[in-house]
């Protein structure tokens, strides 16, 4: 099986997942970019996305596309082709595939809002400890944890609701 070394490996081509990984790329780490290759929606399929920090609003299509010229520029990895099987720890995390694995220092799942749950085999010893802009999807992941919520409003409101459902704090930091 093939083995590729990066320093963060990111899981989930959405929004949080593409912020993410520039993000870590900003800060000079080496980082691939996972699909989750569980047909879910992805970006492309949206008939409107609305400007975010990332880029212009634009149909999904067009957005799309100027992701993944901004993925290109910060020179991040991205596999489309892959499907998570499991997550576990050898010192390094390893994420594994069907025909190949990435060890890394470190994951983050990034599941976009319909992503019914993380159905990959030992994931749920690394829940919580990720990014998320999907606290609809992952508030149970960091139930009795302190929790910020960043965001533009209304939707900021909304999240830091849900996820003080579960989280023993929440700060806000609306942008």
């Amino acid at each position: 099986m093939k083995v590729a070394r990066a320093g963060y490996a990111v899981i989930g081509h959405s929004l949080a997942g593409i912020s993410a990984a520039l993000t870590l790329a900003k800060a000079g780490e080496h980082v691939t970019l996972l699909d989750f290759h569980r047909h879910t929606d992805t970006l492309a399929e949206l008939p409107r996305i609305q400007s975010t920090l990332l880029g212009a609003s634009g149909s999904g299509v067009t957005f799309e596309r100027a992701m993944q010229e901004l993925l290109e520029q910060a020179t991040v990895e991205r596999q489309t082709d892959c499907f998570i099987e499991r997550v576990y720890s050898d010192g390094n995390v390893i994420v594994e595939g069907h025909d190949r694995r990435w060890s890394c220092r470190g994951v983050v799942f990034a599941p976009n809002g319909t992503e019914p749950g993380i159905d990959i085999e030992g994931s749920s010893a690394l829940q919580g400890f990720g990014v998320s802009y999907s606290a609809s999807g992952d508030a149970p992941f960091f139930l009795a944890r302190r929790v910020a919520v960043y965001g533009d409003a209304p939707r900021v409101i909304e999240h830091a609701w849900i996820a003080a459902q579960y989280a023993s704090e929440v700060v806000v930091d609306e942008r």
